[in-house]
């Protein structure tokens, strides 16, 4: 529990210090089709395994996300200038997200209703990394997700995931962020 609470208090000591800073974001996005016939959404979200479903697409997005006082700018990975401060100008169409950085960073280390759960350490390259679980319950959730055309068709959503803290240092080396399941009206 100390090396949670120091890797917390560094976050915190970071996300202050840097206003504007850059990173780069990798979506991996699965999309999958009913491989069966289901007689409601109900009957979807309860099927057992994924033998129910057929992937009907898969792709992965490398961005250059800023973020500013104003919020955040994005282009593609490498890209010489970012491009828009709407994520969908740079991808187009598709499940994305954007406000990530921070606002996760915050939400997730920052909350007190974010249940924690230590799962062992790993290492990897040489170093030595401590993995956590976490979950954040709909009623604290601050992520939205668009669930029609209209930029305005929005959805709070549970979500969970897991990071790695570095042993030695405390810095945070990885997080996964995952909603499941997704909203009924996606």
């Amino acid at each position: 529990i100390q090396l949670l609470r120091g890797a917390i208090r560094l976050i915190h000591q970071n996300t202050d210090r840097a206003p504007r800073y850059t990173c780069r974001q990798t979506i991996y996005r699965n999309r999958y089709v009913p491989a069966r016939s289901f007689k409601n959404c109900g009957e979807v979200l309860q099927a057992p395994t994924l033998e129910d479903f057929r992937l009907a697409s898969s792709d992965r997005i490398r961005l250059d996300v800023s973020a500013t006082g104003e919020g955040e700018i994005f282009s593609w990975a490498g890209a010489k200038a970012f491009q828009s401060d709407r994520m969908a100008d740079v991808i187009g169409g598709g499940l994305s997200s954007s406000g990530d950085f921070d606002a996760f960073l915050v939400s997730i280390f920052a909350a007190d209703s974010v249940l924690y759960q230590y799962l062992g350490a790993i290492e990897a390259g040489g170093r030595r990394y401590a993995e956590y679980a976490y979950s954040i319950p709909e009623s604290t959730s601050h992520y939205r997700v668009q669930t029609g055309r209209d930029p305005h068709d929005e959805k709070v959503v549970p979500y969970q995931g897991r990071f790695l803290i570095d042993r030695e240092n405390l810095e945070l080396k990885s997080l996964t962020v995952r909603m499941n399941p997704p909203p009924d009206e996606i």
